[in-house]
């Protein structure tokens, strides 16, 4: 792992301040900070991006449901983006975050073509989860990080998505994110190997 340098977290920052400006345009357009609000807005809706609103797949990434949903998003990832982003490096955390995002939002639209739904997604959750673990499974093993950790959390996302989510189109796209969080921190653990060998 990259020793952690303190540098200014900019890509954490950003992305922070996108889904603020997203949230501030999408409450001047419709006056609603409330769930009908985003079935007009860019939020992921698998029946409007099958139907070729394809932006939806990114621009979900930075809507929410609210302020509260907002709130209980962005505080935590202000934490945990800044150690993430300062151990991985600013553009592996912006790739990470989009992959991991888009992982989950493509597996939501894959589900739905099989079961259609007639839902919507903020995929923010799903991107930060993704991050998450992509950084626990690359820092198990080293001072940064331990097994434990990485097992503590995937557990507890395996209960979230068993007893909160169900079967939902909700639990396809955490586990696209989950899943790609999970490859992208084996895939750090390989380049590091390599470029300690």
């Amino acid at each position: 792992m990259r020793q952690i340098n303190k540098r200014v977290p900019i890509v954490t920052l950003l992305l922070t301040f996108v889904s603020v400006a997203f949230f501030l345009i999408e409450t001047a357009k419709y006056g609603n900070t409330g769930m009908p609000f985003v079935l007009f807005s860019e939020s992921f809706d698998s029946v409007l991006v099958a139907n070729g609103e394809w932006w939806r797949m990114v621009t979900s990434l930075f809507t929410h449901f609210g302020g509260g949903h907002l709130a209980a998003e962005l505080l935590p990832f202000l934490a945990i983006g800044c150690v993430v982003e300062n151990t991985l490096g600013r553009t592996a955390f912006l790739a990470d975050f989009l992959i991991c995002g888009l992982a989950g939002n493509l597996s939501a639209l894959l589900y739905s073509l099989v079961h259609p739904l007639d839902d919507i997604l903020s995929g923010g959750t799903v991107a930060i989860t993704g991050v998450v673990l992509t950084y626990l499974v690359a820092a198990a093993g080293t001072p940064n990080g331990s097994w434990a950790k990485l097992l503590t959390v995937l557990g507890a996302e395996a209960l979230m998505l068993f007893f909160c989510n169900g079967a939902g189109m909700d639990a396809q796209a955490m586990l696209g994110g989950i899943l790609a969080g999970v490859i992208l921190g084996f895939a750090f653990r390989i380049k590091r190997a390599a470029a300690l060998s």
